[in-house]
């Protein structure tokens, strides 16, 4: 699988350069008020030479800047919807197609470096003025071809994960699901994606009807108390360290496959 670990979005493979549209694209859309004075600070010669890492400014500034919690999630949308645009895995690239290969590597930098922004808001304090915790998040359809949610808290709101591809490496390392819905329903996981140390409680996780494909999926360490981690319709390898050893009983509100239940020794 590691040819096909990213994707390149499919509407006419942009250049390298292209990636540096988005915030015009996104600013189009944000309600007047909800911090668009930034505009003027990457529409200037200067940004468009900057690396695509550059989107933090942005992107953070808008949703931090937004003056109602509406305006806030609409902008979270934005960036949402940026994750789920169509994208051509790595693997199809044309061979020897340089100028595709830069794009492909530009707009991946700039699908992490969308990631990471929200996975270091979901990380304040749910009192921090910045923190996005309790907002709705829809991944529904996209492909992760990295980035990293370790640490992030859901807590409160909506996150679907539904229909999703993680195709590289994705680790929840730590994560927290408290009061939150958060579905990975008919998620389709083939890369590396971690659970370690990872705490539900009071959270309603579903992993309805989710593949895992290859043994790199893992949950080593999570602690479950309270809520419910549901696993009953998924299919594929059971990921390490979900099955306690010592055999039954599963922790309280982990739902497991009958084939992946342990059997006392």
């Amino acid at each position: 699988m590691g040819g096909s670990a990213g994707c390149v979005h499919s509407a006419g493979a942009p250049r390298a350069q292209g990636a540096r549209r988005l915030p015009r694209r996104a600013v189009g859309t944000i309600p007047a008020g909800a911090g668009v004075h930034r505009q003027s600070q990457f529409e200037t010669d200067a940004d468009e030479d900057r690396g695509p890492g550059a989107q933090d400014p942005w992107a953070e500034g808008l949703a931090d800047d937004a003056p109602t919690r509406v305006l806030r999630q609409t902008c979270i949308d934005v960036l949402c919807a940026y994750l789920r645009l169509p994208c051509t895995a790595e693997a199809d690239l044309p061979a020897g197609g340089t100028e595709a290969r830069h794009a492909y590597l530009a707009l991946r930098e700039v699908r992490h470096t969308v990631v990471r922004l929200i996975r270091d808001h979901l990380r304040l304090p749910s009192e921090h003025p910045h923190s996005w915790q309790g907002h709705d998040f829809y991944f529904t359809g996209a492909t992760f071809d990295g980035g990293v949610f370790s640490g992030a808290v859901f807590s409160g709101g909506s996150v679907s994960f539904a229909s999703a591809r993680f195709s590289g490496r994705v680790p929840f390392n730590s994560a927290r699901f408290s009061g939150s819905y958060v579905d990975f329903s008919s998620a389709l996981i083939d890369g590396t994606v971690s659970f370690d140390h990872a705490e539900f409680s009071g959270s309603t996780v579903s992993f309805d009807r989710t593949k895992f494909s290859g043994d790199a999926v893992s949950f080593g360490g999570a602690e479950f108390g309270g809520g419910t981690v549901d696993l009953r319709r998924a299919s594929g390898v059971a990921p390490s360290g979900l099955v306690p050893l010592s055999g039954p009983p599963l922790p309280t509100g982990l739902l497991l496959p009958p084939e992946w239940h342990p059997t006392a020794s």
